[in-house]
């Protein structure tokens, strides 16, 4: 009988660790940085090769922790998964799937998502990015924008980075960082 508290015990840890979980989707990304996440569906989360600590916030938003790295899992009601970082001394990013499409080419430095030549996001902060065929513009305010490659791009803006990226079924998506830290993930596209 001294088996059963014990074995109660090992269920119990094993179910809180946050090893595996329901809503993880098999993942296979890439981040700035170097930085390379994976997962098996249900988990666990690795980054760089390394187990991360799970936390679950809901049933579409986790944060997997490895070291000074955050990646934050955001699951659409449509089924797709983006993927954001959180480094050290407040650097982030867009992850990008590894068997990404090449897409279409940034044109003057902004994406030009499926012919449509241009974006818009609204991002925590009161922050509004514009990009059109030839400017990025944060807050009505040209931007410098460096290209990383076909599908990512920052634009930078006083103390405000925004990262740009374009996903596998060729949408786009922002996040943001700011003075102090501050960051967040831009609504629109």
């Amino acid at each position: 009988m001294k088996l059963l508290p014990t074995l109660c015990v090992c269920l119990a840890t094993w179910a809180c660790s946050g090893a595996a979980m329901a809503g993880i989707p098999q993942l296979n990304y890439s981040c700035p940085g170097n930085l390379d996440i994976h997962a098996d569906e249900g988990g666990p989360v690795y980054i760089n090769g390394k187990q991360a600590a799970l936390k679950k916030f809901s049933d579409s938003y986790y944060e997997a922790a490895s070291g000074s790295v955050t990646v934050s899992l955001t699951s659409s009601p449509d089924g797709s998964t983006q993927l954001s970082y959180t480094g050290a001394n407040g650097s982030n990013g867009i992850c990008q799937p590894q068997q990404a499409g090449q897409g279409d080419a940034l044109v003057g430095g902004v994406a030009d998502p499926g012919g449509v030549s241009g974006f818009r996001f609204e991002c925590p902060n009161d922050l509004t990015v514009t990009g059109h065929a030839d400017s990025v513009q944060i807050n009505g305010k040209a931007a410098q924008v460096k290209t990383f490659n076909e599908n990512y791009m920052e634009a930078r803006s006083g103390s405000n980075v925004i990262s740009i990226s374009r996903n596998a079924d060729q949408s786009m998506a922002a996040s943001y960082t700011g003075a102090g830290g501050a960051n967040g993930v831009c609504s629109g596209g």
